[in-house]
């Protein structure tokens, strides 16, 4: 048989053997077995977990006076360290007058007078109870301005770059008086080469916070202490959302978002919101539930039902990202709770 012969018998035997195989696949086709279909979930698992109740807040506050930090001394300001922003810090020299550095201290009572060895009094004893502070050995004292106060101030002025008189005297014209041991400046009030007299104002620290509370209180709390923060600060406020505490209060002065808004504020602009964050203070544990499966009362309360069908009454403490936050009103909980929520006029 010639070549060309065997290779068309060969091209039409495997056509043919194709066609078989079509007409099979064709004409018997697979048939898979039967597919149980999965029975439609109908309860869910109850879980726990710690919330904090997190809410975005907005701080209303209430501002006072910004009181100046005054020169006690006249004079051409020849050294100035002094920015808006930084601060101004007991025991530091933030100005020279004349060449001479000013120490700055943060006593109860201001100083009113020059003291002088022997002196008691109210201005006598704030003065100790801040070198004390600044890390200085008054106590051999006791009341009085004797030789280890008047040691201990010296070596405090030294170190801020300051020569006291060896007479034993404190001159008023030394001392920059501080409200607290370190001050937020906002801005300074003088530059060097300026003409000052005493009194005059050094700087301005930023408009101090008489009262803050949280502007309006979120729905639905969870029962508990709470606190906000912003920039890092935290602070404690009461069940209506105010901030009393005094120490608080100063610190939210410090922050970065006050700054701004006082900033904004004393240039005529619109400051705008102080945004923080309102939590508890301790986390508490609530039950996990799908949104479904609850229903609602008053918004506040409501119930779910088990699967035997008893309905059990809750509290709603809010929700996130497809979940219901709840805590049981009686115990002992329910491991398991049905997806369908009862009637609303079911529940306890």
């Amino acid at each position: 048989m010639r070549t060309g012969a065997v290779v068309g018998f060969l091209g039409a035997t495997t056509a043919v053997a194709t066609a078989a195989l079509v007409v099979v696949l064709v004409t018997q086709p697979f048939t898979p077995e039967q597919v149980t279909p999965v029975a439609e979930s109908t309860a869910a698992a109850v879980t726990s977990e710690p919330y904090v109740d997190e809410r975005p807040v907005n701080l209303a506050v209430t501002v006072g006076e910004a009181a100046p930090v005054e020169l006690p001394v006249g004079g051409r300001v020849t050294a100035l360290r002094c920015r808006a922003g930084g601060t101004i810090d007991s025991g530091t020299s933030p100005v020279s007058v004349d060449g001479v550095p000013v120490l700055a201290l943060a006593t109860g009572t201001p100083p009113w007078r020059d003291l002088v060895v022997g002196d008691r009094g109210a201005d006598v004893a704030a003065l100790q109870t801040e070198l004390t502070r600044l890390g200085r050995d008054v106590s051999a004292d006791g009341a009085r301005l004797g030789s280890a106060t008047v040691a201990a101030l010296r070596a405090v002025a030294e170190t801020a770059g300051l020569s006291l008189p060896r007479t034993g005297q404190l001159p008023m014209t030394s001392v920059i008086w501080l409200s607290a041991p370190s001050l937020t400046v906002a801005s300074c009030d003088v530059a060097v080469g300026a003409r000052v007299s005493p009194g005059a104002a050094l700087a301005h620290s930023p408009t101090p916070v008489v009262a803050a509370r949280v502007a309006v209180m979120p729905p639905l709390l969870a029962q508990g202490a709470r606190v906000v923060t912003l920039d890092g600060v935290t602070l404690p406020v009461d069940g209506s959302g105010a901030i009393t505490d005094s120490a608080a209060l100063a610190a939210l002065s410090t922050t970065p978002s006050y700054l701004a808004a006082d900033a904004a504020r004393a240039g005529g602009q619109d400051s705008g919101p102080i945004s923080a964050r309102l939590r508890l203070v301790e986390p508490v544990t609530v039950a996990v539930l799908p949104p479904g499966s609850v229903a609602t009362t008053d918004g506040a309360t409501g119930c779910v039902v088990t699967p035997e069908g008893t309905a059990v009454p809750v509290s709603i403490v809010g929700s996130r990202l497809g979940q219901t936050y709840v805590t049981f009103l009686e115990a002992p909980p329910p491991d398991v709770v049905s997806l369908d929520a009862p009637d609303r006029a079911s529940c306890p």
